[in-house]
């Protein structure tokens, strides 16, 4: 033996060894006398037992010693030793091995076994790297990698090698025999040292948590056992099961919670006793008692000290499944006994593996949806919806001034929760109601209680892809066990993928739910990653907090009651992050109905006014009442109200067809918009012929009596068809009458809505109006009348959020319930009263000291009201009197309005910028109030070249083999262009896109007026820079500048910003960039500014611009509205009168109502023979002669062209008689007379040469084209197509240049030359399509259907047919539907489906006979006798050719021949006597002989 060797830094390592002084294993000193080992060791050396005797050594040399086991833990390998004789040194650290990094370098020491032949080993070394946790048969190790571990050095300590720290101890190496795992070791954990040296060493075993560390337990309780695992601990231990005591404890709480009470509340300073009402503490110990056994306490009470000497937060989930129904969170802390959820540093929450599972945390910001469930009927106590809505929103106030969103669901119903989780991605899913165990009493549609179990809510009310990762339940026992031990509702929602449930065990007061919710949702608002497990403990404590250390006596009361306890939140990880902290914002999507030109607010974001919304849509679908009549004050939210109805409507059903007509309205306009929507529902379920065509058709036909119109709409369209009429804004409508009435002005009117309250049908009447009315006694009862009352508390609470200087100002409850008061819940007043409150920038803020405000709005109440009154109305709770409101609320207005007119009036251009966008109907640009306020200067004026910039731009991408659809390419980074034809197509596109500029110099300080004025919510400015004022702040402001008593008297101030703003549209229409659409729309806005200026003759000229357009356009329906309305202002004896009503004969021909047309021609006729008007007279005989032909009259036609021809010509004009002589060569033409067809063609042409009318003479020879076209000489047809074709595109004719490129294409397809054909039909429809021409382009596509027929591309062709159809359907135009029912029954010919090509040929059969075209029934009559000859039918085929035969006979056209020549085909086919009898079903015997004569001279 040698001497002693001293290893530096190693005197607290040792050897243990066996009876023979043999070493088996290694050891280590902690403290002076206290070893630890390897349990195995010591059973390697014969010494297992606590007791036993061993022999230890100092490594390095020195005298051997007895130690003595004194604890053993067989589980996870360790042992502690104590000896009298200590090694020379003790460890310097233990730190626990969670703090250890991964890949953390590690060393062990220790006494090796090696098998070196002479060679022994006292010590050997071995680096390595921490590898982390092992969980090994239910036993947690911890793992590194080292290739130098050898037997004999089990039981050494594993020291890390930056401080020398003992984070472990070694326990044994995996010996692999495949080489997997190679040098991997079993370490044994400090974690599980700590209760071994417990009371046998002072050894401070270390945490070393790094920044941001957290301690995660479970708790998991079995039938029989406890256990605590993680964070070092794992601790099992048998528990002593419920107890009896256990079972009383909770037996009399939730007895006396259940018991009908007084519930605690704050909000009037009143308290009530909640008798009875027992704590959870005493159960929570007594839970302790049985399920809290002395290891599992001691463990836990380690982990409280470890995380108060770090600070770091501990975190216990429970999993107790079977034994839910425990006060879990009524446990106490271990070390003080006080409750362990109110710690400073713990969170519970109930653990349930699946939670999470289908939702994940989403960008912010935070988004909060309320569901209210206030049911009318069944469900218990009726819960108060106000009083609800006030301690959500108490709740919810903190997150929204947090920037979080809250939308609040009108009913919760699944289906409306359902619509607003759709709409966007939720956080949190708020949810108030009744609750009880395993259900929630949600609503149903009509307002009755309706309980819903989780598996029903999840599958009803949550979208795929969008559950909520937070719901709260504010209702009782929500997490109460249901009936048999069934799942809680909260924990069936956890179990369906919810991130975490908030939810109840008891019943709980309002009071502490209120304060709870307020701020846990204030803690996920205010943070950047919200962790809902912990905003809920840190709620817990701190709402328990402010209730113990409160001085009132209500939060004595509910600080005894304890309700920390009974919250509960099911996750399924101690974290459930609730925004995705790392994504940046996202702008939410806000869903906005479109509900024709109503204003909608998006989904969600109506709040209140439930009594209305559950009651008027179910007058509106029952038999209760014909329609529902919103009245109320100007702002007070008719129309809003009105969109959310029928949105309410339309989720219930869509076959609700929506017409809205607002403002002044008249007869006509009604029956018209009506006859508009049913129509296109006819369209759209293909009912095309019957009794209800015939009534809508009649509908718009102003010439007949409104009642036959109504009854034939009532009869054949109403009583099938769901249609809700909306009257917006009717008050314009109405005129007062005696009293406080008001009644229709129009009596047609009155007389129509009375007759349609009457009988309904299934539509039905929606209107709002500021005034109440009747139609008429009979109709009273049929018209519910409803009063949209004031904003309720809450509500106008609600609507604070959105004004930020009251918000800021209103801090109280009794602040915000006397703005509420003193504004009798008027939205828009409130919005006034924001405005001149200062901000928080006080230069773009108004300067009103809020207490100075409120008192004068105080003042004028009692003004208004009288002191009586006064006082009553000031001591209001919670809801409002409607009809003092109102009063209250003007009382306001001229407090209000006043006080912004007279802080604005010193302010240069403040009260005519008011002005201007006072008269505008939409909001408008800074371009607009430049026509007001702006200095005229002709040099500002810019319009850009943008015809000459496009014309360069196409030049330059010609040089590319580019074209204008590849500009992006051109412009791109991958561009053909050279560096300096990219700059110049940057610089060209910048400048193809310059705005233009009015002939304005804009005034100093514009932008900021602008701002002021958008600062007093007088006016809007929207996000994209436009302004706008509300219709109801215009009509105020009217209201005083028009009053001679009023301050602020300015009558000619309206006027002239009507004519400015007629002035600004008109300058968009010439100046702007935009296509022809909007032109229309700006010439509309124009039009109703110079009516409202007083400038009638203006306005007519624009009408007679726009209704030109939209004809050409087929906008027929439009055009015919606006014709109807200028016929309302015109006088009677107007001699505009006759143009107009002949321009609707137009709009009837076109849409194949001949009749009506007639009409209308002869209404013009007979007004222009009483006034003289010998002109006007000839365009009416004219027109009725394009009637006759059309309807096949020829000699009618004739007739009427001569009568017009002969005035021309007495009258001079030549160009006229130009125009009759080309109608009376068409006329020649149809007839077969081609002969005079050309003489008058030439007629026609000569005249227009002379006169130099290049367009007439276009006409002609294209005219003169179709006349050589049907002779066969194509080349001169061609000729005459191209003489034509040149002059047109020279004149700038695009729509008469398409007309020639398509009759160019027939003429190429009728010589075979297919391509150019498509070609010539393409360029036809590409100007039909951009000039919007849709009639023009149904002509191409129907066609390009033929073309592609006759090349037999039959599917192709069906398409272009169909393309065709549907337009002529669109439109109306039933001709040109009866041309496409008649192609399709060819092509069905063609391809031998003979029933329906008789279908389709009866189609257009029936629509030609109502039209009365003569013509075309007989070539439909004519193709029907081809069918059944084609199906060998020949003596069916008999009659039908000579009923055609007859037909064209009768008018003289030459396609009688056509019949003829079958004719004498199938009179050889059956015989004379079988072709005599099919013949003798039609003619008569003389008819008869004259067609046998008429064969034998063709035969």
């Amino acid at each position: 033996m040698t001497d002693d060797v001293t290893v530096s830094g190693l005197g607290f390592l040792g050897w243990v060894a066996d009876a023979d002084d043999t070493a088996v294993g290694t050891c280590f000193q902690v403290e002076a006398g206290v070893l630890v080992t390897a349990r195995h060791v010591l059973a390697d050396a014969g010494a297992a037992g606590v007791g036993d005797a061993v022999r230890v050594a100092p490594i390095g040399g020195g005298p051997g010693r007895e130690a003595v086991v004194v604890r053993v833990d067989e589980v996870h390998d360790l042992a502690v030793l104590t000896t009298g004789i200590p090694l020379p040194d003790s460890c310097v650290r233990l730190i626990v091995s969670d703090a250890v990094r991964d890949d953390e370098p590690v060393s062990i020491a220790g006494y090796p076994t090696v098998e070196d032949a002479g060679i022994s080993y006292e010590l050997l070394t071995s680096g390595g790297r921490w590898r982390g946790a092992v969980l090994r048969d239910r036993v947690l190790w911890s793992r590194l990698q080292a290739d130098a571990v050898m037997p004999g050095m089990s039981g050494a300590p594993v020291l890390r090698a930056a401080d020398r720290a003992v984070v472990g101890v070694v326990s044994g190496r995996y010996n692999s025999v495949d080489g997997w795992l190679a040098g991997a070791v079993w370490v044994a954990r400090v974690e599980d040292l700590r209760p071994l040296l417990d009371g046998v060493a002072r050894v401070e075993i270390e945490d070393d948590l790094p920044p941001g560390a957290r301690l995660d337990v479970v708790l998991e309780v079995s039938d029989s056992r406890v256990r605590l695992s993680g964070a070092g601990e794992d601790v099992t231990a048998a528990h002593r099961g419920v107890s009896p005591g256990l079972v009383n404890a909770l037996h009399d709480v939730r007895r006396e919670r259940g018991r009908p009470r007084a519930v605690v509340r704050d909000d009037l300073g009143v308290v009530q006793s909640a008798p009875g009402v027992v704590s959870l503490r005493r159960a929570g110990e007594l839970l302790a008692e049985s399920f809290l056994p002395v290891a599992v306490a001691q463990a836990l009470a380690r982990l409280l000290h470890r995380a108060q000497r770090a600070h770091v937060p501990v975190r216990v989930g429970v999993e107790a499944p079977g034994r839910w129904a425990l006060p879990w969170e009524a446990l106490p802390d271990p070390v003080t006994g006080r409750p362990l959820v109110l710690h400073d540093l713990v969170s519970v929450y109930r653990r349930v593996p699946a939670a999470g599972s289908r939702s994940a945390p989403v960008a912010g910001p935070l988004r909060i949806v309320v569901a209210i469930a206030s049911p009318e009927i069944g469900g218990g106590p009726l819960l108060d919806y106000e009083r609800e809505l006030g301690a959500v929103l108490d709740a919810v106030h903190s997150a929204h001034r947090s920037r979080a969103v809250v939308r609040i669901v009108p009913f919760a119903t699944t289906t409306a929760i359902r619509a607003v989780l759709s709409e966007d991605t939720t956080h949190v899913l708020h949810l108030s109601a009744h609750g009880a165990p395993g259900l929630l009493h949600l609503e149903d549609e009509q307002g009755s209680a309706r309980g819903v179990d989780a598996a029903t809510f999840v599958r009803e009310a949550v979208p795929e892809g969008r559950m909520p990762r937070v719901i709260s339940l504010a209702a009782c026992y929500t997490d109460a066990e249901g009936e048999d031990g069934a799942q809680s509702f909260a924990a069936q929602l956890a179990q369906h993928g919810a991130g975490a449930v908030i939810a109840t065990q008891t019943s709980v007061t309002d009071v502490y739910a209120t304060r709870l919710f307020a701020r846990v949702y204030a803690e996920l608002a205010g943070s950047g990653s919200p962790d809902v497990v912990a905003a809920v403990a840190q709620a817990r404590r701190a709402v328990q907090h402010g209730f113990a250390t409160g001085a009132d006596a209500v939060a004595q009361a509910v600080a005894g009651m304890d309700e920390w306890s009974v919250v509960s939140v099911l996750a399924g990880a101690p974290t459930v992050s609730v925004v995705d902290g790392t994504a940046s914002a996202v702008r939410r999507v806000e869903t906005v109905p479109d509900l024709k030109g109503l204003l909608a607010r998006p989904v969600g974001q109506f709040v209140g006014r439930r009594h209305a919304q559950r009651m008027l849509p179910g007058l509106l679908r029952g038999d209760g009442a014909a329609g529902v009549l919103l009245y109320g004050i100007g702002g007070i939210g008719k129309t809003t109200l009105a969109a959310e109805l029928i949105r309410r409507l339309l989720d219930t059903t869509q076959d609700w067809q929506l017409v809205t007509v607002t403002g002044p309205v008249t007869v006509d306009g009604v029956l018209t918009a009506v006859a508009g929507a049913a129509r296109r529902d006819l369209l759209r379920r293909e009912e095309l012929f019957g009794a209800a065509v015939v009534a809508v058709q009649a509908a718009s036909r102003a010439d007949l009596p409104w009642q036959d119109r109504l009854g034939l709409l009532r009869e054949d369209v109403l009583s099938d068809t769901a249609i809700l009429l909306v009257l917006d804004n009717f008050e314009d409508n109405l005129a007062p009458g005696t009293g406080r009435d008001w009644s229709i002005t129009d009596p047609n009117l009155e007389g129509l809505l009375t007759a349609w309250l009457g009988s309904p049908g299934r539509s039905r009447l929606l209107i709002t109006s500021r005034h109440p009315f009747a139609p008429d006694a009979a109709a009273t009862g049929r018209l519910h009348a409803y009063q949209v009352p004031p904003l309720s508390l809450a509500e106008t609470r609600k609507l604070m959020w959105s004004l930020p200087r009251l918000d800021r100002h209103a801090t109280d409850p009794p602040a915000r319930e006397r703005v509420w008061r003193t504004v009798g819940g008027h939205p828009r007043a409130l919005e006034y009263l924001d405005a001149l409150l200062p901000g928080e920038q006080p230069a773009t803020a108004g300067q009103a000291r809020f207490a100075d405000i409120t008192q004068r709005l105080h003042n004028a109440v009692q003004d208004r009201l009288g002191p009586t009154e006064s006082t009553t109305w000031l001591q209001q709770k919670r809801t409002l009197d409607a009809a003092l409101a109102d009063t209250v609320t003007l009382a306001a207005d001229d407090v209000l309005l006043t006080e912004h007119l007279t802080r604005l009036t010193p302010i240069e251009d403040a009260v005519t910028t008011l002005a201007a966008l006072s008269v505008y109907r939409e909001p408008v640009d800074t371009s607009a109030l430049l026509f007001h306020i702006g200095v005229p200067d002709p040099e500002r004026a810019d319009t850009p070249d943008r015809a000459e910039t496009m014309a360069q731009v196409r030049d330059l991408l010609s040089r590319y083999r580019l074209d204008l659809n590849q500009i992006d390419e051109a412009a791109g980074p991958d561009s053909p262009l050279t560096p300096q034809d990219r700059t110049l197509l940057a610089r060209l596109a910048d400048e193809a896109s310059r705005p233009p500029h009015p002939p304005f110099t804009a005034p100093a300080g514009l932008g900021g007026l602008i701002r002021q004025l958008s600062a007093t919510s007088l006016i809007t400015t929207l996000d994209d820079g436009r302004v706008v004022m509300h219709r109801w702040t215009a009509t105020e402001l009217h209201h005083r500048w028009n009053s001679p008593a009023g301050h602020h008297h300015q009558p000619a101030l309206v006027t002239t910003a009507h004519h400015a703003a007629a002035a600004y549209w008109r300058w968009r229409v010439n100046a702007w960039p935009q296509d022809r659409a909007v032109d229309l729309h700006d010439l509309e806005e124009a039009r109703h500014h110079l009516l409202a200026a007083g400038d009638p003759d203006t306005a007519g000229t624009i009408t007679e611009y726009i209704c030109s357009q939209l004809h050409d356009w087929g906008a027929w329906d439009h055009e015919t509205s606006l014709i109807h309305d200028t016929l309302r202002w015109l006088p009677a004896d107007s001699p505009r009168r006759p143009a107009w009503y002949h321009q609707l004969g137009i709009l009837a021909q076109d849409r194949g109502d001949y009749p009506e047309a007639e009409r209308r021609y002869q209404q013009s006729l007979t007004i222009d023979e009483e006034l003289g008007n010998r002109a006007d007279m000839a365009t009416s005989y004219h027109q009725l002669g394009i009637l006759a032909q059309d309807r096949g009259d020829y000699p009618e036609a004739e007739r009427r062209y001569q009568q017009s021809l002969t005035i021309k010509e007495e009258l001079g004009n030549r160009a006229g008689a130009a125009t009759s002589y080309h109608q009376l060569g068409i006329l020649a033409q149809d007839r077969g007379d081609y002969p005079e067809a050309e003489r008058r063609y030439q007629q026609s042409l000569t005249i227009f040469e002379e006169l130099g009318n290049r367009a007439g003479a276009a006409t002609s020879y294209h005219q003169l084209g179709n006349l050589a076209y049907l002779a066969g000489d194509y080349p001169e047809a061609e000729r005459r197509y191209q003489q034509s074709l040149t002059v047109k595109e020279e004149l700038g004719n695009r729509a008469g240049a398409a007309n020639s490129y398509h009759q160019l294409g027939i003429l190429a397809q009728d010589r075979g030359d297919y391509p150019e054909a498509e070609r010539r039909y393409q360029q036809s429809l590409t100007i039909f399509e951009e000039l919007g021409n849709r009639a023009g382009a149904a002509n191409s596509y129907h066609q390009l259907g033929i073309l592609a027929q006759a090349r037999g591309d039959y599917p192709e062709a069906e398409r272009r047919y169909q393309q065709s159809l549907t337009i002529f359907e669109e439109l109306g135009n039933r001709a040109g539907m009866a041309g496409s029912y008649h192609q399709l029954g060819i092509l069905a010919q063609a391809r031998g489906d003979y029933p329906e090509a008789e279908r389709r040929y009866q189609q257009s059969l029936t629509l030609f006979e109502e039209l009365g075209n003569q013509p075309s029934i007989a070539t439909t009559i004519s193709q029907l006798g081809n069918l059944r000859a084609d199906m060998n039918d020949l003596a069916g085929a008999v009659p039908l050719h000579c009923q055609a035969l007859a037909i064209r006979l009768s008018i003289g056209v030459p396609q009688a021949e056509n019949n003829i020549a079958r004719l004498r085909d199938l009179r050889t086919k059956l015989g004379d006597t079988n072709f005599s009898v099919a013949a003798r079903t039609v003619f008569d015997e003389r008819s008869f002989m004259t067609l046998i004569a008429i064969l034998d001279q063709t035969g």
